[in-house]
């Protein structure tokens, strides 16, 4: 956190969330929880094939960052080596998490995540729109 308007910052501290060196996105939701786009799993290189970034999850925090929970797999574990499944960014829209993320040869996809209400800001609603969006337990 930043204290006199951006002037000092707290020291970094590392994070209990496992990542493959590869880039994560933390978001605070309007009810104050952070979010955090990562790919659940450690580093991993196969000779000939490359790295491998999978299993791309969203956990959530409600103290500050000092523990997560998982939310939601967006891209499920796959076993093929290379596959490469990353660079999330997400934004908020109501009570929906807008996420998009790279699959390497395959393009870009958005994902819409509708929040569970408990997670929603006050006085916002959880519409249900596409089938084929993702709804956290």
């Amino acid at each position: 956190s930043a204290d006199g308007g951006g002037q000092y910052w707290a020291l970094p501290r590392p994070m209990s969330l496992p990542n493959p060196n590869s880039k994560v996105h933390v978001l605070r939701l309007r009810n104050g929880a952070l979010v955090c786009a990562h790919n659940h799993h450690g580093y991993r290189k196969v000779v000939g094939k490359g790295v491998t970034r999978v299993n791309l999850t969203i956990a959530i925090s409600h103290n500050e960052g000092s523990t997560w929970n998982p939310l939601l797999v967006l891209e499920p574990m796959r076993v093929e080596a290379g596959t490469l499944i990353h660079y999330p960014t997400m934004v908020e829209l109501r009570c929906k998490l807008l996420v998009v993320y790279s699959i390497a040869g395959k393009g870009i996809r958005l994902a819409t995540v509708h929040l569970p209400k408990r997670l929603c800001a006050v006085g916002e609603d959880n519409p249900i729109e596409q089938s084929h969006s993702k709804q956290p337990n």
